[in-house]
């Protein structure tokens, strides 16, 4: 009987020792992404003016810009707009709050990921 609760420590001990290798292993943890409020016009990219170089500024997956934009916390005055097509496409020649995730920030055109859009102006002026 006292070999078996032996047998049943020495068992106890070589998981509790497993466990602790797995504990010690770093999690990479993912930064949160930080949304901006951003206010300009929404107007259809300009395919012909885009070139293949790289995909930092490019606007060749791009179907809307958001242009004369105006934030507290960038200086970007031209951003892309990565939004649901339905969504976007009635904004065009809209002024708009965007809610967003810039993605790509020290672009010349940053990507904005939109999680929200409200008209502000009908024309955009």
């Amino acid at each position: 009987m006292s070999g078996k609760i032996c047998a049943i420590a020495v068992a106890a001990l070589a998981c509790g020792a497993c466990k602790k290798t797995t504990s010690d292993t770093a999690v990479p943890t993912v930064a949160p992404v930080a949304e901006i409020t951003v206010v300009g016009c929404v107007k259809p990219a300009d395919q012909s003016a885009t070139g293949t170089v790289g995909t930092s500024g490019s606007t060749s997956d791009t179907k809307y810009m958001l242009s004369n934009a105006k934030s507290d916390s960038n200086s970007a005055t031209t951003y892309r707009i990565d939004a649901n097509d339905a969504t976007i496409s009635p904004e065009v020649g809209h002024q708009v709050e965007i809610v967003a995730a810039v993605e790509e920030p020290g672009a010349k055109a940053p990507m904005l990921k939109v999680t929200r859009i409200k008209t502000v102006a009908v024309p955009c002026p």
